[in-house]
């Protein structure tokens, strides 16, 4: 399992890094095209289509996941795979036709102008292919074709950005250009998820199967509804409470620290698979102990990294009227690998606890909105990154608590404490370092990194002898 997960996680973090990595520097090109308040607009639709995704979908992808692997042969994988996919498409291109008939209606609701009502209809187009392409691709992964689901993403992202440029750039289509960029993108990689995954799909609704799927996905609705207050109230509130050119900083903050959610879903995008197939086997919960601590260690060292140079990458990538997402990425950041660590903690999954599920993120979610009307009439931004990251610590804890009394794991909590707690000190620190001289601050910087990784690396020492006992028969096997 360790060493199929190594594998697999390697290929989508590859995959990973390489969209993200174009996606990064892409950052340097909306930031000079696009003022924070247009910033703002093209991120508060995003949030907004997440969230009539959940009602649209039901969660009904949720559901292939956790069966793909137990269904008893092809036969009714095609039929509940189709059938997910029929009700997806014909659900979402319902709400497209609403969008199209009450367009200026929503851009008054959302924007207080009905000149935005294109801006909406191109988004909830590419909403209904963005959805199908990430049904399809879904489906490779619990297929376990990584490779498949690695040439898609990277033709979906390469495509999507290549066009969101020339139309943004060329013909000047700002925030309407983007959303057809994606579009075309999401369009084009719908056809190769489907030939590379030809053999679970045909024309075929079975209404047992739908029923089947719906009855494990419509309790987990109220938790994404949780998790979604839990990763978006902060854009509504600021966009109440502040203005859209603040929540266009605070949202440009959040794509930078997604970096986190981005290799988080590499790892869970393997791990989830492998998972639900060796659940039942005794060897099972040591090693996720042991894929945890590593996970943790990792996501340790990233997030040090990238909150000492906060200020630096935020220089380099973007233009002064941006510079305010300093404060806010070191909590989103930490916030993003917070919550994506339920993979690691399945046992509420395993055991199809899914009300139990919907309580916990339910809670999260008044426990945020509740932090977040408190914090950002105060503090503004870092009033919701503060709250974004004690939102995921309190889901995470809470997680942890059920989940370990129906499949325990056992974890090395004292280590896994210990390094949260050094990490954070480094960073506290690295915020004194605010010299006239750039290079003295980076050099100092770059000191405080390496010294926190080498207290770290002594800390997590027997972790990094696992790491070379599963890779190093890998790299002899190679090289022999």
């Amino acid at each position: 399992m360790l060493r199929k997960f190594l594998k697999d996680s390697t290929i989508y973090g590859i995959s990973g890094f390489l969209t993200k990595g174009v996606a990064l520097l892409l950052i340097p090109f909306y930031t000079r095209v696009l003022a924070p308040a247009e910033y703002g607009i093209m991120d508060f639709i995003a949030v907004v289509a997440y969230f009539a995704g959940v009602f649209l979908s039901l969660e009904i992808y949720q559901a292939i996941a956790r069966f793909y692997l137990d269904f008893e042969n092809q036969e009714k994988r095609v039929k509940s795979v189709s059938t997910g996919l029929l009700y997806t498409t014909a659900s979402f291109t319902f709400f497209v036709v609403i969008v199209f008939i009450f367009s200026k209606y929503f851009s008054v609701l959302l924007f207080n102008a009905e000149s935005y009502s294109l801006i909406l209809k191109v988004a909830s187009v590419n909403m209904l292919f963005a959805t199908l392409y990430a049904y399809t691709q879904n489906v490779l992964r619990y297929n376990l074709k990584a490779l498949e689901y690695v040439i898609c993403s990277l033709i979906n992202s390469f495509l999507s950005i290549g066009f969101s440029v020339f139309l943004v750039l060329f013909l000047k289509l700002g925030v309407v250009g983007i959303f057809c960029g994606q579009l075309i993108g999401n369009l084009i990689s719908l056809f190769f998820t489907l030939y590379y995954g030809r053999a679970n799909y045909g024309f075929v609704f079975d209404k047992l199967s739908l029923k089947f799927l719906l009855v494990f996905s419509i309790p987990l609705v109220p938790s994404s509804l949780g998790v979604y207050v839990l990763s978006f109230v902060d854009r509504f509130l600021i966009k109440h409470y502040i203005n859209l050119s603040d929540l266009g900083i605070y949202g440009l903050g959040y794509r930078i620290a997604s970096i986190s959610s981005v290799i988080m879903l590499a790892l869970n995008t393997a791990s989830t698979p492998l998972i639900y197939a060796n659940y039942k086997n005794e060897n099972t919960p040591a090693q996720l102990s042991r894929l945890f601590q590593l996970v943790v260690f990792g996501a340790l060292t990233i997030t040090l990294a990238i909150s000492v140079f906060a200020k630096e990458i935020l220089i380099i990538f973007t233009t002064p009227e941006y510079y305010g997402a300093t404060v806010v990425i070191p909590f989103l950041v930490a916030a993003g690998f917070l919550s994506k660590l339920y993979d690691y903690t399945p046992g509420l999954y395993i055991t199809k606890k899914t009300k139990t599920i919907a309580i916990i993120y339910i809670s999260g979610a008044v426990f945020n909105v509740g932090l977040n009307l408190f914090l950002i009439p105060i503090t503004g931004i870092l009033g919701a990154a503060v709250s974004s990251i004690a939102a995921a610590l309190f889901v995470f804890l809470i997680n942890l608590y059920y989940s370990q009394k129906l499949y325990y794991i056992p974890f090395k909590t004292r280590v896994i404490i210990i390094s949260c707690i050094s990490t954070t000190a480094f960073i506290i620190i690295s915020y004194f370092i605010n010299f006239d001289n750039i290079y003295l601050n980076i050099g100092l910087k770059i000191i405080i990194v390496l010294f926190a990784i080498l207290i770290l690396f002594k800390i997590r020492l027997v972790d990094f002898k696992n790491i070379y006992s599963f890779i190093s028969p890998l790299i002899l096997r190679k090289f022999n």
